[in-house]
Order: C-alpha cells, then structure tokens, then sequence
C-alpha cells in the first residue's frame, strides 16, 4: 500500500513508503491458528518451535509475525540460522540495511561455529542485496564466495544456481576503458 497526500490546496502530491500488507480470510487465519496449536502439540524447544513458526509465517508472508519469532530467537541465543533467515525476511519487505546487518551476523556465527553451508547462504543474501543495489562488484565478491563454498560441501545444485548468480552479475560490471 502507498498512501499519497497533499499538505495543502496546492500542496504536491507526497508518496508515503510502499508497506506490505497481507491479509488472511477466516479460513486462512484457522489455518494459522491450528499450525500454531500443533507445534505447540509436537513438545519442541521454545527455540525450535520460534524458529518452525518463523519460517511458517515468512511462507505466508506474514512478515511481521516471522520478525518477532525471529528478532526474539536471535537475542537468546546466538543461531546463524535464524540470523540468516531474519536476513532473508528483511529482503523480502526491501529492508535492505537490516538484511545487511543480519546476514553480516549470521555470516559472522557461522565461521565461528564451522557452520559452511549457513556461511554460504548468508553469502548469497549478502550477494543479492549488493545486486539489488546495484552494487555489482561486491555482489559478486560474495556470490563467489558462495560459489566456494557450496563447491566444498558438494552441494552441485547450489552451486549451479550460485554459478548463474555469478554469470548473471559479471555481465552488469561496468567494461574497463583501455
């Protein structure tokens, strides 16, 4: 939704930022509600269940629930995870500076914990928001180390999909003059 408002009687149209709304039918919000109760059932981890739910709601777009569960996952305890996917969320909704700090996190945790495949998705998301800036060369500095790393796990499809990423970005850099 983007509101425009004029200050005055002759005053310029204003747009407001764009925000993101989604909103649930009644059956929709049962649907929510009985996911809800059944995690709850399962007898997980607090940790566990935010984190299930979180990744619920961002299917959903409800990114506003997904932010709490996660915001609140973070600062009790240190998951690369959750800082990874707080990132992505971010991205979503154009959040670009808190996707930053969040992947730049989750980037941090997972070298401390030897966590690769979490270092190399929060490399993509690093990646993605360069390229969403228009900011190329750092882009791709990130899609490649992503690009490393997924070579290491083995991870082909990964990979692949992070090889087309690189392509993709490669041909956006400006050509040197000789």
């Amino acid at each position: 939704i983007q509101v425009t408002a004029r200050t005055g009687p002759t005053g310029q149209p204003r747009p407001s930022e764009t925000v993101l709304v989604t909103a649930l039918s009644a059956a929709e919000a049962d649907q929510v509600r009985q996911f809800e109760t059944q995690i709850e059932a399962l007898g997980l981890s607090v940790e566990s269940a935010r984190f299930f739910l979180a990744t619920y709601y961002a299917d959903l777009e409800l990114y506003d629930a997904a932010i709490t569960e996660l915001v609140s996952l973070a600062e009790e305890i240190p998951s690369p995870l959750a800082h990874r996917l707080l990132g992505d969320v971010y991205l979503a909704i154009g959040l670009d500076g808190q996707a930053v700090q969040s992947y730049q996190e989750a980037l941090r945790l997972a070298q401390e914990q030897g966590n690769r495949l979490v270092q190399a998705e929060a490399e993509v998301g690093l990646g993605q928001v360069g390229f969403a800036r228009k900011s190329f060369e750092p882009a791709l500095s990130h899609f490649r180390a992503a690009l490393m790393l997924y070579q290491e796990l083995g991870l082909e499809d990964n990979a692949e999909a992070v090889a087309k990423l690189v392509a993709d970005t490669e041909t956006r850099l400006p050509t040197p003059t000789p």
